[in-house]
């Protein structure tokens, strides 16, 4: 279509516009109805079909004035709607959508002593009390594990909690604090873990916690 001429094309999309071919009918309807021998036509086949009292209807002049108005008012209504084509999808004309996804997780809960966490990431065993059961290995698996926990709590991937003193209450504590902060290697063998108390400075926190969750996920290397 799009090497017709221009004229054409107008003449075409005025009348081949499916949404306006009810008002091009109805006009062409109440043109007819003023067409010489109209109504002696209407009634002729009405009263053959044996409906004699639509003929006075269909025949009447107004019959056409009304179908004409009809039709005006329609294309006029009409003149602005736009016929949509649909085109068959392929490869280049296939709407795409990506979706992305975000995993909401839960505020880490303060729920597992850190002797506890250290003993799942080396020996996938929350009993802190098989820590260092195997002697040989354990040892410089926990030191290791224990530096990372270190770096992953300075980072801010780990979540810590401690006590000031035995008889505090459990304070969240900063990752900036593992800076210049590290873990009593030897209080892993005591069920509460502290801060190294040589050369830092205070608070030097006890009874140190993290969240079982980011266990679970530092164990797995998801964080």
């Amino acid at each position: 279509m799009g090497s017709l001429p221009i004229t054409l094309r107008r003449v075409i999309k005025l009348f081949g516009e499916p949404v306006r071919l009810p008002g091009w009918l109805a006009l062409a309807l109440g043109a007819y109805a003023f067409v010489p021998d109209t109504q002696a036509r209407i009634e002729f086949w009405t009263k053959l079909l044996g409906q004699p009292v639509i003929a006075g209807y269909l025949a009447s002049p107004w019959t056409g004035i009304a179908l004409v108005a009809i039709g005006f008012v329609y294309l006029w209504f009409c003149r602005d709607v736009v016929h949509v084509h649909h085109l068959p999808l392929n490869a280049e004309t296939k709407p795409t959508a990506t979706i992305g996804l975000q995993v909401i997780r839960a505020q880490p809960q303060r729920d597992t002593k850190l002797r506890s966490a250290l003993s799942f990431v080396v020996r996938r065993d929350w009993d802190g009390t098989t820590l260092f059961q195997d002697i040989s290995g354990s040892i410089s698996a926990a030191g290791a594990a224990l530096k990372q926990f270190e770096q992953l709590a300075r980072d801010g991937k780990l979540a810590t909690w401690g006590k000031v003193s035995s008889g505090s209450v459990y304070d969240p504590i900063p990752s900036d604090y593992w800076s210049n902060h590290t873990v009593e290697y030897l209080s892993l063998f005591k069920e509460e873990a502290r801060v190294e108390r040589d050369s830092t400075l205070p608070p030097h926190y006890v009874d140190l916690m993290v969240s079982k969750v980011q266990a679970e996920d530092w164990a797995g290397n998801r964080i």
